[in-house]
């Protein structure tokens, strides 16, 4: 077993000049996550799942590094560690052997050697022993290092908070162990010693120097809440990254000086560039490198207001900033104030990113043609002119797209064909409303439940759970449905009564839903989509690669009311009192150059071709390696060991089977398939009185229902009323 000791995730600022300022650079790796950066003053270091990434100045591209050999260890039954160092004299590592129990006994220093075989090796290991400190503490847990002067300081959590392992390499075995008074801690390097930044208390970080005696003291109170802390290794100088800017701090008053870096995203650890090389930013699998000599001017800092983080979107940032130094963006973390921005005409967000769905704040600024139009963009005109007219309906307004979707998703009730097969049906067998799928449930499932074997209906909850469930999909498929069709939601249908009274009327218990759980918790949801008859919570979308094995229920509730597929949306758009709408723009064609294939594929009816993962062939061939060699244990196998290595080799290629045909596609031809049939009855989702928040007056009515204090014809009338009042209340 081993153990991955990475230092804390990082966004890198430097301050710099020459070397790295030639113009900005996007290096952009294979992977998703940066576990770190570093830096011994001529290159970068970026570490990610295993491997080391090293860029210099007038690199193309980084060269990969496999870091694998500085895990290998000798001692059968240990576990091993390893932090990432840089100083003076190159890439170092620090090698961390765990026993059994869980307790440090090896601490060794070594230089990493970058080796042409693309294997990265240690080299001069310096073994540190078991300092005398860990052998008589109980517990200490390492969570990032740095170089300390000639020493080593070693941030980690203790048995009763965190606690800092300082240890001079020449005399290892008299290493001090410094409790620290609070929790949020990041170790930043210095040429005058190891820098501590203390962020236990969000607009009161203090900067902290290790005096001689190795305690902690205050170097410096910074202004505000300060996410990240740099120190130059030559000069000593501070840099703080703090609200999307970089700027020089005064010492020891902690005075802001002008900011000379933005950063798109809210960075979380700096280091300096020895002589001040350059400035890096790295997020989600990417590194901009920019040019140092650019100077940020207040008034043309695109601000980004966004509730919407994940690693694609961080990607564009970083590619918009590295385009555009004349206006780097700046994140601003919420989009709480959009609906009184709009009404006061503020002009200090540039670019919403927001949930179109949640708090109703995209609907009522689309109702009143607030959105700015965005049809002089050939870019976000193609990409609208593509989709589903009901998905353009919600992002266009007189031909004119004015939102671009970076997310679809969406959720609701479907049918596991496998289990369906059980029952010897077919999909043409379960009703398209939701009278008939009642019935359904009643007169053809009900009768067969033996065929499914124990616990297939749906996932493990009580009948009254299942119930509730039931009525909640109606309820919010009736809303749906009437809303998709233009009018306002009548609770007072009779038809919606009738289904209400007739879920109300069934016993659940006789489908093996038990009436009391055995923990005591009444509630669930099946997220899984083919194994169970009924799935509650079908996620029918391409984002989640995993949720296709179902097919959704669209159930209606008459001629006039079809079944709709419900869908959430991530929207940005422009604010239309921006002074900067055409770098706004800008940014979102950037934003719709990477939108993700599977979100494309979600939005626009011409995508047809089935989706390969690009990891498949590698995936395949590694599962095909452990068939040869178990196969080759066949082949050389005793008579009495044939049985199970038969069992195993079996399995193996049913594995690899069911890979081909399902794991190595994003989207497969089936689950294109499904969709598309479906996709013209996409409605994207507007804000309701009851919808499926599952939160609210509308769900207090429905547990008074529920617990018999009020009559179903009473809940109907109190929602219809309440509803109906909020309407014209606009």
């Amino acid at each position: 077993m081993k153990r991955i000791i990475i230092l804390i995730f990082v966004l890198l600022a430097l301050h710099a000049t020459a070397a790295l300022g030639e113009g900005n650079r996007l290096i952009e790796l294979e992977e998703d996550y940066i576990n770190d950066l570093l830096t011994d003053g001529d290159a970068l270091y970026i570490l990610g799942e295993g491997q080391v990434y090293v860029w210099r100045p007038g690199d193309d591209a980084p060269s990969g590094l496999d870091i694998e050999p500085l895990y290998n260890g000798e001692e059968e039954g240990s576990y091993y560690g390893v932090v990432l160092l840089a100083g003076e004299s190159g890439l170092k590592a620090l090698r961390i052997a765990w026993d059994e129990t869980g307790t440090i006994y090896d601490l060794a220093l070594c230089d990493v050697a970058l080796g042409d075989d693309g294997q990265a090796q240690a080299r001069n290991i310096q073994s540190l022993g078991q300092p005398d400190v860990l052998r008589s503490t109980g517990y200490f847990d390492p969570r990032g290092a740095c170089l300390n002067g000639k020493g080593l300081a070693i941030l980690g959590d203790g048995e009763s908070g965190a606690q800092l392992l300082l240890l001079d390499p020449e005399a290892p075995r008299d290493a001090r162990l410094v409790d620290l008074p609070n929790w949020d801690y990041t170790l930043v390097p210095s040429a005058q010693g190891a820098l501590l930044l203390d962020r236990s208390f969000e607009e009161k970080n203090t900067l902290l120097k290790l005096g001689a005696d190795g305690e902690p003291e205050p170097l410096c109170q910074l202004t505000g809440s300060v996410i990240t802390v740099a120190a130059d290794p030559d000069t000593g100088a501070i840099y703080a990254a703090s609200q999307g800017r970089v700027y020089p701090v005064s010492v020891p008053d902690g005075t802001p000086g002008e900011a000379f870096g933005a950063v798109p995203l809210e960075p979380r650890r700096a280091v300096v560039l020895k002589n001040g090389q350059g400035c890096a930013v790295a997020m989600d699998g990417a590194v901009a490198v920019l040019d140092p000599t650019a100077k940020l001017a207040e008034d043309q800092l695109l601000r980004i207001s966004k509730d919407y983080t994940v690693s694609w979107v961080n990607r564009a940032t970083l590619q918009y900033t590295v385009e555009h130094p004349e206006a780097p963006p700046v994140t601003i973390w919420s989009s709480d104030r959009v609906l009184e921005d709009m009404l006061t005409r503020s002009p200090d967000t540039d670019v919403y990113i927001m949930d179109a769905v949640r708090g109703g704040a995209y609907d009522a600024l689309l109702d009143r043609g607030y959105l700015l139009p965005l049809g002089d963009s050939p870019t976000l005109s193609s990409l609208a002119g593509r989709m589903y007219p009901g998905m353009r309906d919600r992002l266009c307004r007189d031909g004119a797209p004015v939102a671009l979707p970076l997310r679809l998703s969406g959720s609701g009730m479907g049918i596991g064909e496998g289990a369906l097969a059980k029952l010897g049906l077919k999909l043409e067998d379960v009703p398209t409303d939701w009278p008939g799928f009642l019935d359904f449930l009643e007169q053809t499932v009900k009768p067969r439940l033996d065929m499914l074997g124990e616990e297939r209906f749906t996932y493990e909850m009580t009948a009254g759970a299942f119930a509730r469930a039931l009525r909640e999909h109606i309820l919010t498929g009736y809303v749906y449905a009437s809303d998709a069709a233009g009018r306002l939601p009548d609770y007072a249908d009779a038809r919606l009564l009738a289904l209400l009274k007739r879920v109300e009327e069934i016993d659940f218990t006789e489908y093996g839903l038990p009436e009391i759980s055995d923990d005591g918790d009444d509630f669930g949801y099946s997220y899984d989509n083919g194994e169970y008859l009924i799935s509650l919570d079908l996620a029918y979308g391409f984002e989640d690669a995993d949720s296709t094995s179902g097919t959704p229920l669209l159930l209606g509730f008459g001629d006039d009311l079809p079944g709709v597929m419900p869908v959430d949306m991530t929207v940005a758009f422009v604010n239309p009192f921006s002074p900067r709408a055409e770098a706004a723009t800008a940014f979102l064609e950037t934003l719709a150059a990477r939108l993700p294939e599977q979100t494309l594929y979600g939005l626009c009816p011409d995508l047809n071709e089935p989706l390969r993962d690009p990891n498949a062939d590698e995936t395949l061939a590694q599962l095909q390696q452990a068939i040869d060699q178990t196969q080759a244990q066949l082949d050389a196998a005793e008579p009495v060991d044939r049985p199970l290595l038969e069992e195993a080799l079996e399995n193996q290629k049913q594995n690899k089977a069911s890979y081909e045909a399902e794991g190595a596609w994003l989207i497969s031809a089936d689950a294109l398939t499904k969709y598309r049939a479906n996709a013209d009855r996409m409605y994207v989702e507007r804000p309701t009185w009851f919808d499926k928040d599952g939160t609210g007056e509308a769900y207090d009515l429905l547990s008074q229902y529920e617990a018999g204090a009020i009559t179903l014809e009473k809940f109907l009338t109190e929602v219809d009323r309440k509803a109906r009042m909020q309407a014209l209340e606009g």
